[in-house]
């Protein structure tokens, strides 16, 4: 069930960053993220594999630096990850 009347917005960071990105002051104003919030807007912010915050989970423990840990493509973000944000958004 959506929070709001609008649509969500899902906020992903460009490659080699987190969520983080979008929280610092931006440049004459506020992030992007929390004008849209202002506005009524019910936004999410996701992390990518590979960031600081994405250290734990299901299968492999916070600071494994092992092989299968890290073996994923671009593609797997696109075709998994990504719908998996969405999914849980649009519950």
């Amino acid at each position: 069930m959506l929070k709001s009347e609008k649509l969500p917005v899902l906020a992903l960071a460009g490659s080699f960053n987190d969520a983080e990105t979008w929280l610092r002051k931006a440049k004459g104003g506020k992030p992007l993220p929390l004008q849209l919030f202002d506005h009524g807007y019910d936004i999410w912010i996701g992390n990518s594999r590979g960031t600081k915050y994405s250290n734990v989970s299901d299968v492999h423990i916070a600071n494994d630096d092992s092989y299968d840990r890290w073996n994923f493509s671009w593609a797997e973000l696109g075709l998994y990850d990504n719908p998996a944000f969405i999914d849980l958004i649009i519950k």
